[in-house]
């Protein structure tokens, strides 16, 4: 998955001014890092702005990403959890250069760094992946429980799919593919 940004938005004087009308949009009413729908994460107001490149990253990396503070293009739409374990970490030069580094959820696909396995878990396909996974630490239990039932949820989908013969009328083959998938979106979007 890659998120799409909303083209012209306009300069905000303050970035939590973005939250409604622009990120969780842009992001799927979804985590930018664990891709978690807002229903699962949400508790009132629990969903959080993230800034790709830190505000405040270690001292010791000479960088300053603070005239970014409420540039759109650093904002991302997070859930609480990831936000609060990538906080301001950002990767050193060497780790740069060796290929070390968080992926861009809004130039790069998911799919080209991580690999979902049965087991729920996250494994990484790049060095930007392996860096991913483990500084917002993706592999965490409840994130694996999490996409353990979305597994489990959509075999069952694909199996009550198979249930359907030449038996059935072609209108209630209809209805149900129709339910299926109109199932399969409501998961994956909530």
């Amino acid at each position: 998955m890659i998120f799409r940004r909303s083209e012209n938005v306009p300069q905000l004087a303050d970035y939590r001014e973005y939250r409604d009308p622009y990120l969780r949009h842009d992001f799927q009413f979804r985590c930018a890092y664990c891709l978690t729908p807002e229903l699962y994460f949400l508790n009132g107001d629990a969903g959080e702005i993230d800034h790709f490149r830190p505000l405040n990253p270690r001292p010791e990396l000479g960088l300053n990403f603070s005239h970014l503070r409420n540039d759109y293009s650093n904002l991302y739409w997070t859930c609480g959890r990831c936000n609060l374990t990538k906080g301001n970490t950002w990767p050193s030069a060497d780790e740069i250069q060796q290929g070390m580094r968080f992926f861009d959820p809004c130039v790069e696909d998911h799919d080209s760094h991580l690999k979902l396995e049965d087991d729920g878990t996250l494994t990484p396909t790049s060095r930007a992946g392996e860096y991913t996974i483990e500084m917002i630490r993706l592999n965490r239990r409840n994130l694996v429980r999490l996409r353990l039932y979305f597994q489990e949820c959509d075999r069952k989908l694909s199996m009550l799919a198979t249930l359907i013969d030449s038996d059935t009328p072609q209108a209630t083959q209809e209805a149900i593919r129709l339910q299926i998938t109109h199932l399969r979106r409501l998961l994956n979007s909530v």
